[in-house]
């Protein structure tokens, strides 16, 4: 399924993908507790060091994410998100592939991310894990709790 559709640079103020990223904070703050729910919304999406992208099929929003940078060598996934009808079909495994391509581009040495550690995010992780993210301890000013679980790739490991 994937393969038919595109990832590019989208606008997070666009009505359809307000719609996705509405139903991405609901489930952020249905499974999280607020405290520990880090999830962009619109403004966080259009920080100049954010860069927004979206996976669509046919014109349809099937997906989306983003990368931040958080300095010159690491950046990290935000805003992971795959509409429910189309979860199963590759579409957020093309989104991380993306994603980390870029950060390949831009000369990341290491991306991260941050997720929840119930069982609504298994999925998720799954997905990190088998794309080679390993655990790690907070990073960017997140502090640990029982709630989150932070992974990271070394893209030079990575690329050899």
């Amino acid at each position: 399924m994937a393969d038919g559709g595109l990832i590019a640079v989208d606008d997070p103020r666009k009505d359809d993908v307000r719609a996705l990223l509405g139903r991405h904070l609901s489930f952020s703050l249905e499974a999280t507790p607020p405290e520990h729910a880090f999830a962009l919304d619109v403004d966080g999406l259009l920080d100049p060091a954010v860069t927004f992208y979206s996976f669509r099929a046919n014109g349809e929003l099937l997906g989306m994410g983003a990368i931040k940078q958080l300095d010159l060598e690491h950046g990290e996934i935000k805003s992971m998100h795959t509409a429910r009808a189309a979860r199963g079909r590759g579409v957020g495994r093309a989104v991380l592939g993306h994603l980390l391509d870029v950060a390949r581009s831009r000369g990341y040495r290491r991306v991260s991310l941050e997720t929840g550690t119930m069982a609504e995010y298994a999925p998720a992780r799954a997905l990190y894990a088998s794309a080679g993210f390993i655990a790690c301890g907070p990073f960017a000013g997140y502090r640990p709790s029982e709630d989150n679980c932070f992974m990271t790739l070394p893209l030079a490991a990575a690329a050899s």
